[in-house]
């Protein structure tokens, strides 16, 4: 048997890495492996709950609050790591100091293999540099293996050597195809459950409402659409701490009416189908799993400059800068104007090898290798 850890830096909710580890434990197969999936924070996925108890597996979540956040990351894993006996601990997180810490802590605790997972770039500021720094020198002391959900989010949390030597593994963030496949039922189910007119055009954006997803550049773009008198709805997917200062924004446009808020969900495949339009205004993207999932649905998507390119599987997707907000609504009434056969685009989302089933394979061949 051998006994993995997957430690979180975060909540373990609906945020991308969660959901990346969900669709590869969805499609795990070995039975010799268990898993103990941990954060200091809280867990509040119901799919994962059930699917750890369905598995006989384990969540540890500690229920901290944010307070302190860094002592609380490295106190947790330090007592998890103290008192259980793992062979394997993956950590997956957005934050060099979360790799490395958690990497030193694991090593000294005995864990034979040891694996910094990076699913984020980030901001170039002196604190990243600094921290980067002193983490080049020394995390490969401590990590066996050095994996990234794209090649840009490997080189900006591991040092300049392991990209050159190759050492760096990209797990390509697979997802569950035929859940994605375009259903023209289902988006007309969702478009009356949601009570979206047939005229209506729906942008759609899914990610967690903090800094980095942007989404009040979202808000800009819907004043500049409103103001021309463009027929359109816009639905965000997702929870954060700065949802209060958005529909304060929204309110002060008169957008409203506008915008549909519909929190952490489950149903994210049925809610693009409903959809006429995914928008990625991202500052700093890892991959963007989720402009993976809209291509796989048929669905036209616009990014921002900032998310890697390796989104780029299909032509539906775009990329626009940030410094124009213009360009944005410009370029959203003209995609309005083109009408997309949704039906057969996850093939080349299969093709590209974002298939869970082959990234969860992956995984797997590296906790027993």
């Amino acid at each position: 048997m051998v006994n993995v850890l997957e430690y979180f830096s975060d909540s373990l909710e609906y945020g991308g890495q969660e959901i990346f580890m969900i669709n590869m434990y969805k499609n795990f197969s070995d039975t010799n492996i268990h898993y103990t999936f941990c954060t200091p924070f809280k867990c509040t996925n119901k799919t994962l709950v059930e699917m750890t108890k369905n598995h006989g597996d384990k969540i540890i979540a500690y229920n901290y609050d944010r307070v302190n956040f860094r002592k609380k990351l490295k106190q947790v894993a330090f007592e998890v790591l103290k008192n259980n006996h793992f062979d394997v601990v993956h950590i997956h997180s957005g934050s060099i100091y979360t790799l490395f810490n958690v990497a030193k802590i694991a090593k000294k605790c005995g864990v034979k293999t040891v694996i910094v997972h990076s699913h984020l770039t980030g901001q170039k500021n002196l604190k990243y540099m600094l921290i980067k720094r002193y983490s080049d020198m020394f995390i490969q002391k401590y990590a066996d293996k050095f994996l990234a959900c794209s090649l840009l989010a490997g080189e900006w949390k591991f040092p300049k050597k392991i990209i050159e030597e190759n050492k760096c593994i990209v797990v390509k963030n697979g997802i569950d195809i035929e859940k994605f496949k375009f259903n023209k039922n289902k988006r007309d189910e969702y478009r009356k459950l949601l009570n979206l007119k047939d005229d209506e055009f729906v942008l759609c954006n899914v990610g967690r409402l903090e800094y980095q997803k942007n989404h009040e550049f979202i808000v800009e773009i819907a004043n500049l659409l409103n103001k021309q008198n463009f027929n359109f709805k816009v639905i965000i997917v997702g929870s954060g701490s700065l949802k209060s200062d958005l529909e304060q924004k929204i309110d002060v446009y008169g957008l409203k009416d506008r915008f549909i808020f519909l929190e952490n969900r489950n149903d994210v495949a049925e809610i693009l189908m409903a959809s006429d339009l995914f928008v990625l205004p991202s500052r700093f993207e890892g991959l963007g799993i989720v402009a993976i999932e809209s291509q796989a649905s048929g669905l036209p998507t616009l990014c921002s400059k900032e998310v890697p390119t390796e989104t780029n599987l299909t032509n539906l997707i775009s990329y626009l800068s940030l410094d124009n907000v213009k360009q944005w609504a410009n370029e959203i009434i003209n995609l309005s104007k083109n009408k997309v056969k949704r039906e057969n685009y996850y093939k080349e989302i299969e093709d590209a090898g974002y298939n869970a089933k082959e990234s969860a394979k992956l995984l797997e061949e590296l906790y027993t290798k």
